[in-house]
């Protein structure tokens, strides 16, 4: 029973830490997915430096040299979008596309400022991508549509400017120029960083803001069938398309090295428990032998070969591994489904309600595996020392 309860006790453990670990990671890519593209493509807003030579020598051979050189900005704007779009539409991976028009601006409400970005959309294609109608706090998607100076903006934004819908603010872009917008709608995509800075316009009402003509886009957002696919394809169209193209992972680096640290920790854990169990199976079958070496040896008298012995323990211990694994997966669903009930406050940061946890056959599979491996193990070299007894050394005493 004590070895029964070893092995338990730690593959349940190994059950709970899985689903925990297993649900805060898919927490986060699912919410990173509802608000990040798969592929991006836009162009890097950087100063250069007109093409003129620095240092040059005259007929005299006198060194001349050009002094604050006043730098120009790089154009934002995709050149050739719209061939670019149907492009990308004509791809077997691509699942769809929307184009953004993007700047940073300072909302003004009153005497409240705060800075954020304007996306100007077409919100029908921002939808179908990303799901926007679902995450609707207030208002309606569709009457920024009917709106030709409406604003859908984040929960976290609204709520630091105390706006509410059918308010009207101004926004005000980096070159000075300002719009008078209406508040048609309040979104949360569950995202803190999200929520607290961005809004969504109309196409024309943010190249109007920003003096751009109807073909002025600075960014295309793709997503795929498959997001594995990603990483694969961004090389490919930056190469074809010539403008710079950011795949999912790159911009969540750090979200994926979180995941694989806590999937490490999660088996590293997880091993030095039922490593543990194994060695108290290890222990008490060990001791097991040493109080049954004469019954041992009058099992061999009377017939028994040292496989046989081998066998009868190694059937002892599977029994405990098997039992205990059984037991352990048991309690750990229970846990796991108690305390995915429990009540979360995911704060600014995150939109959640519940502790998340996953309930992923695998790591069942994988723990029933494992502990039936680890208590295996740790009958074998026992049991091999049970049948090479001498049953006559044995009997004489």
């Amino acid at each position: 029973m004590i070895a029964i309860l070893g092995v338990t006790f730690g593959i349940s453990m190994f059950i709970i830490m899985s689903g925990v670990m297993d649900g805060t990671n898919q927490l986060l890519e699912d919410t990173q997915f509802k608000t990040t593209p798969h592929i991006r493509l836009y162009n890097e807003s950087k100063a250069i430096r007109p093409p003129v030579l620095s240092v040059v020598y005259d007929s005299l051979h006198t060194l001349l040299s050009v002094a604050h050189q006043r730098p120009r900005a790089a154009q934002e704007k995709i050149r050739q979008a719209a061939a670019i779009m149907e492009s990308l539409r004509q791809l077997p991976e691509v699942k769809g596309i929307t184009a953004h028009v993007t700047s940073s601006v300072v909302f003004n409400y009153g005497a409240t400022k705060i800075s954020g970005t304007l996306s100007g959309v077409n919100i029908r294609d921002e939808d179908h991508l990303f799901g926007i109608h679902t995450k609707m706090k207030s208002g309606n998607m569709d009457d920024l549509l009917r709106t030709s100076n409406g604003v859908i903006m984040g929960k976290g934004l609204a709520e630091k400017m105390n706006l509410h819908t059918g308010d009207h603010i101004t926004v005000t872009s980096p070159d000075g120029a300002f719009l008078n917008l209406k508040v048609t709608g309040i979104f949360s995509l569950g995202m803190g960083n999200i929520d607290n800075v961005k809004s969504y316009v109309n196409f024309n009402s943010a190249q109007q803001m920003l003096r751009k003509d109807a073909a002025y886009i600075t960014e295309i957002v793709v997503q795929l069938y498959e997001p594995d696919k990603a990483s694969i394809l961004a090389p490919v169209m930056q190469q074809r398309y010539g403008c710079i193209v950011e795949d999912w992972e790159t911009a969540n680096q750090t979200l994926m090295a979180g995941n694989k640290i806590r999937s490490m920790m999660k088996y590293v854990v997880s091993f030095t428990l039922l490593t543990v169990a194994g060695f108290g199976i290890y222990n008490i079958m060990n001791m097991t032998i040493l109080n049954k070496m004469k019954d041992i040896a009058i099992m061999k008298a009377t017939g028994f070969s040292g496989k046989d012995v081998k066998r009868i323990f190694l059937f002892q211990s599977l029994a405990v591994g098997i039992i205990g694994a059984i037991l352990g997966l048991s309690l750990g669903w229970l846990i796991c489904s108690w305390m995915v009930r429990m009540p979360f406050n995911g704060g600014e940061y995150m939109d959640i309600t519940h502790l998340p946890v996953a309930f992923k056959p695998s790591a069942y599979i994988t723990g029933l595996v494992f502990g039936v491996i680890t208590t295996f193990l740790a009958a074998w070299f026992p049991s091999k020392r049970a049948s090479k007894i001498d049953p006559v050394e044995i009997l004489r005493g």
